[in-house]
């Protein structure tokens, strides 16, 4: 049966409330004295600590919390995460803190993965980036900081970072194979898919080698706007060699593929043209990490490769190449790090998707644009006394574009009390616009006909945000609450498929293309986000366990009129950033009454929408309705190593879409069956 608006309201306050209170409740009722140990992360700091200890909010998903579910994307694995928000239904990108994705920095083992500026915008290729991950059987864990990690990592870390960490190589041969099929209710849309994984030595101790591969395909949805025709393909090997102790060699290869279409009467209305997509990836890379007689040095460089083309965008052709180094040591009760990173891009495109304009005052390479960034940084974790720490931190950036910049950031551990924490800190964000944003001779195709210009007048994304939370672990619950807050300017928007008018309330057509009105990239003035992550879990018994988790996000734009053409978006002030719900909460509850049987169940409630749809002119959009789905599933161990698992997801097939505005409607009820055979 489906709830009322109302009962909707209820359930996510009711879990609000859980969420604040239940540490209180139940710490009166057990003792304080309990010592429990907890997961180990590195991407908070760059070395490994305890995820209590880490200077910054971070959530880890597990292997083992993956395996029973179905997890074919980034996003479907982190559906569940405070503070992370999916854009666009079940075809769109990741937002965390209500920061929109290309503020998200997605890394693989420490590498950069986000490669926005070659894909296209929107539409079929909404969400590339995160349709993509290594298998589950491959990955050790996801690490998922929620807050601008630009000391660390840079200008793309201003909303936060995902990491995906992989396993490393095992010490005896072995594997795994799995396939699964997710079949739809509705017609179209059903997918089937497979992954390999095998590790061993080669020469024992010295030599060992990983390789893994995936292959999905997914029907295109009858529906319009749904999951395209969808086809995935991708491989890594990696190559480890250890000449002695302490000293660690690794050379990897990663070649990822996807194809997408869309076709007239099933995701294009009667009459539109066909279009098709096409996005290949591969990645060259080195890392060396070594034990020195003090402290620990990590050096690594990589080259990626993206061409991408389809029915209406041309062949962009982007190279990343990105070397790496930090050298961490304990000095005293002083944990440093220091390190230095050194970023090349170059995009090509020379007929097509970023096309070239040629008019008087401005000059052409032929569709080619190239960056260049730098950055050295340094920061040291303080043990002031045994139960608190602080962390401070400095990045100095220069791009040839804007010159160098700084961004600090100062952060707090205190363990106040047995099994109790509070954390806290203030941080700098910064963000370079790319190279096509910046260069007027590129031209971004709209949907209602304008081309979107590179403006050499942008100016880097800035933010300056806070955050404190209070956190409870003991042997069996653990809970914590974290409020944020951010002062966010000169974020780049553009005027989309509207032509804006000049100070003569002309529309401005565009100089190399006179039928097509002018649109550009410009810089809102100021903007503010903040909100509470609250989270629970509760082992009831050692086989049972129940989380939760709600999450409320504001955000305000707070001046949006000033632009080099004076064009006025009064209607975008007071809008929020991006597609953000503000109001989200999960309650997954998982029963092992089994040795070999393991249960799930999943309740998610999604708030309704309103955003600033910048592709439609300055219109305000929204979701009227809130969203609440339900799941299930199980998996059984038939004999050891060979699991069958089966799952529905969407169990009341709730619905929504808005035909008026660039969102996509999220998959209906569905049923997931997988096998999987480790050896």
């Amino acid at each position: 049966m489906a709830l009322t608006h109302r009962q909707r309201k209820k359930l996510a306050f009711c879990l609000a409330l859980m969420l604040v209170l239940s540490p209180f409740c139940t710490s009166a009722a057990r003792g304080e004295d309990v010592v429990t140990t907890s997961d180990v992360v590195v991407t908070a700091s760059g070395y490994e600590q305890d995820i209590r200890e880490a200077p910054a909010t971070i959530s880890v998903i597990t292997r083992q919390e993956m395996e029973n579910k179905s997890i074919n994307s980034l996003a479907d694995a982190l559906r569940s995460v405070p503070g992370v928000a999916m854009i666009g239904g079940d075809t769109g990108s990741i937002s965390i803190r209500g920061m929109q994705s290309d503020h998200v920095l997605i890394l693989v083992d420490g590498r950069r993965q986000n490669t926005s500026s070659s894909t296209v915008k929107g539409g079929i290729d909404s969400g590339l980036t995160t349709n993509w991950m290594p298998p589950v059987s491959a990955i050790d864990r996801i690490e998922v900081v929620r807050g601008p990690m630009s000391t660390l990592y840079g200008s793309d870390a201003l909303g936060g970072v995902i990491n995906i960490i992989t396993r490393k190589y095992s010490e005896k041969w072995s594997g795994s194979f799995t396939t699964d099929a997710t079949i739809r209710e509705e017609p179209g849309g059903n997918q089937f898919g497979g992954d390999l994984y095998v590790s061993g030595p080669i020469i024992k101790d010295k030599l060992g080698i990983q390789v893994w591969g995936k292959a999905m395909t997914r029907d295109e949805a009858d529906e319009i706007d749904g999951m395209p025709r969808h086809r995935k393909l991708d491989g890594t090997a990696k190559l480890w060699f250890t000449p002695i102790d302490g000293q660690e060699f690794m050379f990897s290869y990663v070649n990822a593929r996807q194809i997408m279409n869309q076709t007239a009467g099933k995701n294009l209305a009667e009459g539109s043209a066909n279009k098709y997509s096409f996005y290949d990836r591969q990645e060259y890379g080195f890392n060396y990490s070594g034990e020195l007689p003090k402290g620990k040095l990590e050096v690594g460089t990589y080259l990626e490769e993206v061409q991408s083309f389809g029915s209406s965008t041309g062949t962009p052709f982007l190279t990343n190449w990105t070397v790496d180094a930090k050298y961490n040591v304990e000095l005293g009760p002083v944990n440093l790090v220091v390190g230095g990173q050194h970023r090349y891009q170059k995009l090509n495109d020379p007929d097509g998707y970023y096309s070239t304009l040629t008019s008087p005052g401005q000059s052409t390479d032929g569709g080619k644009v190239e960056t260049m960034e730098e950055a050295l940084f340094l920061e040291a974790e303080w043990f002031v006394v045994d139960n608190f720490s602080l962390t401070g931190g400095v990045r100095y950036t220069y791009n040839q574009d804007f010159g160098g910049y700084w961004t600090p950031r100062g952060y707090a551990v205190w363990n106040f009390l047995p099994n109790w924490t509070i954390k806290g800190g203030v941080a700098m964000g910064y963000k370079s616009p790319t190279a096509a944003q910046l260069d007027p001779s590129f031209g971004l195709p709209q949907r209602n006909g304008s081309i979107t210009r590179g403006n050499p007048d942008l100016k880097p994304e800035l933010s300056t945000n806070y955050e404190l939370g209070l956190y409870y672990h003991d042997d069996k619950l653990r809970a914590n609450v974290t409020g944020f807050y951010t002062f966010y300017k000169n974020k780049i928007a553009n005027t989309g498929s509207r032509g804006f008018q000049g100070p003569d309330g002309e529309i401005i057509m565009d100089p190399a293309n006179p039928e097509h009105p002018l649109s550009i990239y410009y810089n809102i003035n100021g903007a503010r986000l903040g909100g509470i992550e609250a989270s629970i879990s509760y082992d009831f018994t050692p086989s049972l366990t129940a989380t939760a988790n709600y999450t409320y996000t504001y955000s305000r734009i707070d001046n949006a009129s000033d632009n080099p053409y004076d064009f006025k978006y009064a209607s975008a002030e007071g809008a929020r950033l991006v597609a953000t719900p503000e109001h989200m909460a999960n309650l997954t509850v998982d029963w092992k009454p089994l040795d070999n049987l393991s249960t799930f169940a999943k309740l998610a409630y999604r708030g309704k929408e309103e955003y600033m749809n910048w592709g439609q002119g300055g219109s305000l959009q929204h979701n009227s309705e809130d969203m609440v789905t339900i799941d299930f599933g199980l998996t059984y161990e038939i004999v050891d190593g060979l699991k069958v698992s089966g799952a529905v997801y969407n169990v009341t097939n709730a619905k929504r879409s808005n035909d008026d505005s660039y969102t996509y409607p999220e998959d209906g009820r569905r049923y997931w069956f997988q096998v999987a055979w480790e050896f």
